[in-house]
């Protein structure tokens, strides 16, 4: 059973959702079926143990069907079924409770086909003031626009209304800024895709669009606007890098939040493909993105901001010399981050902050409190502690570390083996680095270098920082 559909789709739930579907089951409107509840709170009893023996096939059905033979009886697969259709239910309901506009735009069709006239304008009316408020002038907007104006058309046909008010024009030109954003947005989508993976695409249509564009000026929309500069940004114009972050600014409140993120998305992957080709200007323009996104609520999954978001951003920060970026975001989102996470976000986050202020032994401190987060915040606190080591001559604790480390890499399973490699090569590296400098090896750094420049590892800049500290050390005795 732990390994069946229905399970696999209710570990998707979150913890407010188990419990909501506990209620959508008992509404009779819904779920007429006391066994599928029972089945149910059979697994609300062991929640959120989805491996518990208690939800074995044998154990379940000796709970709900005690007079039944296992062996002949298929109950419990069929109960299961129907539970799995009710599961989706739920799921559908969950999204059209949060789609208001599709809501709106379902009531007005029920509406018209009551030939309620009265409550049918109103119904317009409140819809299209709610589209105006709540999604700007974005692709959804438009989208809900058009089926609106359509239903309002479709109303005047049906009640024989000759002189309506109704302009088809009006309908046609819904349709083609909804068509033209959209595909706009996709041709953005394709070309991240091709910037990241070098995949192909036809840019013939896609420059013909453009082509229009700058004929008729309809970049002069602020929202065709910010999907236009994101295009030429991508084709490789920095400049319009640059007018597609101010639009962010002066124009991101008329996109819909999730069109906003992807665009935004788009723009910080073009900073990090520009800082990759050597570009360093687009370093700090990358925080400012990612700073931005946090600030307004792009980057939170739901009540809360995922741990990683902030890991990233505050070490973006650092690596930008914007301290006090790196700073506020520790201190001003520290409630942020579920409650569970506060106080190991924040004390992996002012342990990087202590050692880029070159404090290793307060970083120390701060890292040493680290609980298990995840894996990435495991194992980089874990190098951070290593380094800081390192800066401060603690041999002891280095090596003791380091032969921790290792067998940690090695016996974690939910990291890929390029990850692993990476932090594995890393601490070898580092103790040979290390063994160097403390016993004032006098053999050649080249091997060591060649290896930094060939292995995939975490850190390599620093590791080459250290390298040529190295060199330089020897280059001064032998003076």
């Amino acid at each position: 059973m732990q390994k069946s559909k229905l399970i696999r789709l209710l570990k998707s739930l979150t913890k407010e959702e188990i419990f909501d579907f506990e209620q959508y089951l008992a509404s009779p409107f819904f779920n007429n079926s006391v066994q599928i509840l029972n089945l149910y709170r059979c697994f609300l009893a062991v929640y959120p143990d989805w491996e518990h023996s208690n939800l074995d096939k044998s154990v379940l059905f000796s709970r709900l069907f005690p007079k039944k033979n296992p062996k002949t009886s298929s109950a419990l697969r069929e109960l299961s079924s129907k539970l799995l259709q009710l599961l989706k239910n739920f799921l559908v309901f969950r999204e059209f409770q949060a789609n208001p506009h599709h809501q709106n735009l379902l009531l007005a069709k029920s509406l018209n086909k009551r030939k309620q006239a009265d409550l049918f304008k109103q119904a317009c009316s409140q819809a299209q003031d709610q589209l105006h408020k709540q999604s700007g002038k974005g692709i959804t907007s438009t989208y809900y626009q058009f089926l609106l104006e359509e239903e309002r058309f479709s109303f005047e046909v049906a009640n024989n209304i000759k002189k309506g008010q109704m302009n088809l024009q009006e309908l046609i030109d819904r349709f083609e800024q909804h068509s033209l954003l959209k595909r706009l947005q996709i041709y953005c989508l394709i070309l991240n895709r091709h910037y990241l993976q070098s995949q192909d695409y036809d840019s013939q249509k896609l420059n013909e669009l453009l082509v229009i564009l700058e004929k008729k000026s309809s970049y002069q929309n602020p929202v065709i606007g910010i999907y236009y500069h994101t295009l030429k940004m991508l084709q490789g114009e920095n400049e319009h890098f640059f007018k597609l972050k101010t639009l962010f600014d002066t124009h991101g409140n008329l996109l819909e939040t999730r069109e906003l993120r992807i665009q935004m998305t788009i723009a910080i992957n073009y900073c990090n493909h520009a800082i990759a080709k050597g570009e360093q200007a687009f370093v700090s323009e990358r925080v400012e993105l990612y700073f931005y996104m946090l600030q307004h609520n792009l980057l939170h999954k739901g009540k809360y901001l995922p741990v990683m978001h902030i890991k990233n951003l505050c070490v973006l920060a650092l690596k930008a010399d914007q301290m006090n970026i790196a700073q506020q975001i520790v201190e001003d989102y520290k409630h942020q981050v579920a409650p569970k996470y506060v106080d190991d976000v924040y004390n992996f986050n002012k342990g990087i902050i202590e050692f880029y202020l070159c404090n290793y032994r307060e970083a120390i401190y701060w890292l040493s409190q680290v609980q298990y987060i995840n894996v990435f915040y495991q194992f980089d606190s874990k190098v951070l502690l290593l380094r800081s080591y390192y800066e401060l001559n603690e041999t002891f604790p280095l090596m003791d570390l380091a032969d921790t480390f290792k067998k940690m890499i090695q016996r974690k399973r939910n990291l890929s083996q390029i990850e692993k490699s990476q932090y594995y090569n890393f601490v070898l590296i580092l103790v040979k680095l290390y063994r160097v400098k403390a016993l004032e090896n006098k053999k050649s750094l080249q091997p060591i270098r060649e290896q930094i420049g060939k292995e995939a590892l975490k850190n390599k800049d620093w590791l080459l920082e250290k390298l040529e500290e190295l060199a330089k050390m020897r280059g001064k005795i032998a003076e």
